[in-house]
């Protein structure tokens, strides 16, 4: 490839698509002794990187992880208020019985 604008990009036709490990044996090595050998243009694949930016990832992360946050500390601050018991000094006195009844009572 260049990178001089006047000059066109040449498109090559692929006949073949080797491996990594293919490609760093040697030709001579592959081929068998007294076989015609040609040039045949190949492309070497190499593991793929994504490039993505990362950052959308980052955000989404911190976004859940604050959604989490929030939701944490809404369930423990809106809990039920603690009960509070009002309380009396104890007074010794008389016990009094009411009875409430409809109809005859006996003793």
């Amino acid at each position: 490839m260049t990178t001089d604008p006047q000059k066109p990009t040449r498109h090559v036709p692929v006949d073949e698509i080797i491996s990594h490990h293919e490609a760093s044996t040697p030709e001579r090595l592959r081929s068998e002794p007294g076989a015609e050998q040609k040039s045949v243009p190949t492309i070497v694949t190499f593991p793929s990187r994504p490039n993505r930016s990362r950052l959308p990832l980052l955000i989404g992360i911190m976004f859940i992880l604050l959604m989490g946050g929030g939701g944490v500390w809404y369930w423990w601050a809106s809990g039920a208020p603690p009960i509070h018991y009002k309380t009396l000094p104890v007074e010794r006195g008389p016990i009094t019985a009411i009875v409430t009844a409809t109809g005859t009572i006996n003793p």
